[in-house]
């Protein structure tokens, strides 16, 4: 009996420390505890991280920390936060969503440590800084969330220093519209989004609405790519997540029971990787692999989910695959989820396990 309770001890003691060792004897490091959001820095040496309201700074060893403002920047009764560093580092947009249906979009000054509020709304997600680190994207929900008064269909929009929020683009055309995933494309300038406008009757033709779009800060629109051919049912009859390459040349997405990877230019035609659709998905910085999370095995069997409904829950897994699909591989399952995926370098990423924020070798 000893001896078991021994043994037991001692497997707890090895995984607590492996998590602060050197990608730990479990491949991953603890850098973090408590993080609500986090985002790496441009140059990949630093972390910014959003704990409590605060904001704060550390290596991307986990140490060299330091507080980015004296006090909390919002109250601790946040949920749904996000937030981006501009690529010069000079400023951090910041949104979190209250529980009585507003949010609030703050930006810190870095240099000053003044923050500006620029927006509030009944939500809004997917923060993303245009090129030139003076322009912020993202997407807007306005109005009420009642029979009376529905909410305003979800838009984008785009703040510039000291000029007040522009909308560049609404999804009006769909009962049950939404825009998500939202990527600013370096190499050509252009803003990309997942644009889902859901129609039984369109499912019911094999013609769904649902688009990838690709379009100008002012709002005209470069190239709209469709889903695969094919029949397929809600949920799974929507975009679920994509990603674009680094060179803007491939994008990957979920859609249907899949992953796929299709060409930018007009008429390329989809091919299918992977026979699942994922949760999240990443390019590696080079452009040859894809890291992407599903659901567990153990979601499903955990927690009932009617007929028509998707499994989003913990646990999660984290795989890597090819861009042609070869080199499957599973990377790793985490208990409590997997989010914010972001590719340190070809080899290491970052992500967000519950409130843990950890770096796993691949």
């Amino acid at each position: 009996m000893l001896a078991a309770v021994g043994l037991i001890a001692a497997i707890a003691l090895v995984r607590a420390l492996s998590d602060h060792l050197p990608l730990g004897l479990s491949g991953r490091q603890l850098l973090a505890r408590q993080v609500d959001a986090y985002d790496l820095s441009h140059d990949g040496k630093r972390i910014i991280l959003l704990s409590h309201g605060k904001l704060s700074s550390i290596g991307i060893n986990g140490k060299e920390a330091h507080e980015l403002t004296s006090g909390a920047i919002f109250s601790s009764d946040y949920g749904l936060p996000e937030l981006q560093l501009s690529d010069d580092g000079a400023k951090v947009a910041v949104g979190v969503r209250f529980p009585y249906g507003h949010s609030s979009l703050k930006i810190l000054d870095v240099n000053t440590g003044n923050v500006q509020e620029i927006s509030k709304a009944v939500g809004w997600g997917n923060l993303v800084w245009l090129g030139d680190s003076k322009q912020l994207a993202w997407v807007h929900h306005d109005g009420r969330f009642s029979e009376q008064h529905p909410p305003k269909k979800p838009s984008l929009y785009i703040w510039q220093n000291a000029s007040r929020p522009t909308e560049i683009y609404a999804n009006k055309s769909s009962p049950r519209p939404s825009i998500d995933g939202l990527r600013w494309i370096q190499d050509k300038g252009y803003i990309g989004f997942i644009d889902n406008q859901f129609s039984v009757e369109a499912l019911a033709k094999e013609q769904p609405l649902d688009r990838i779009r690709i379009i100008r800060p002012d709002g005209t629109e470069v190239r709209a790519i469709k889903p695969p051919p094919g029949r397929f049912h809600p949920p799974h009859g929507s975009f679920q997540s994509w990603d674009i390459s680094p060179a803007a040349s491939q994008v990957a997405y979920s859609y249907g029971w899949g992953t796929w990877v299709t060409g930018m230019e007009t008429g390329a035609q989809p091919c299918k990787i992977f026979d699942k659709s994922s949760l999240e998905m990443h390019w590696s910085p080079d452009g040859n692999r894809l890291a992407f999370v599903i659901p567990s095995p153990e979601s499903v069997k955990k927690r009932f989910s009617s007929r028509g409904q998707s499994v989003l829950w913990p646990p999660h897994e984290l795989h890597v695959i090819n861009k042609d699909g070869s080199g499957h591989r599973l990377v790793c399952t985490e208990p409590q989820g997997i989010k914010s995926i972001e590719w340190l370098n070809n080899n290491e990423v970052l992500y967000l396990s519950g409130k843990d924020l950890y770096k796993r070798g691949l």
